[in-house]
């Protein structure tokens, strides 16, 4: 198992959007020109972004793993790591983004 967490954030301020990351998948600026969330929006980030999410989702259709040139230090994700791959203008792998260790459910030492 794999995941990525997609945190390129507009700047139009809409953040990580519902569905901002498909003109990146599809590398297609154009096609997506009149989207609010890309207002305003470097293109040179959007390319290579796009380029390393393509190069990624590629690779994983290919051999089943994601890893590319841009993603070489993503891990498989495990229960104990939880690694994830963060995409952004700059693609760096992390573990635990979302915190779910640290949650004091789940971690009675930091309920108390």
């Amino acid at each position: 198992v794999w995941l990525y967490q997609f945190e390129w954030e507009s700047p139009a301020g809409l953040g990580a959007c519902h569905c901002i990351e498909l003109p990146f998948v599809f590398g297609s600026l154009e096609n997506f020109s009149d989207a609010p969330m890309l207002r305003g929006m470097d293109a040179g980030i959007f390319r290579d972004l796009s380029e390393a999410m393509q190069m990624s989702w590629l690779a994983f259709a290919h051999t089943g793993d994601p890893r590319s040139a841009t993603t070489s230090t993503w891990q498989e994700y495990d229960s104990s790591t939880r690694m994830s791959m963060r995409l952004d203008s700059n693609c760096v792998a992390v573990s635990d983004p979302a915190g779910y260790a640290r949650h004091p459910l789940r971690d009675p030492a930091l309920s108390a």
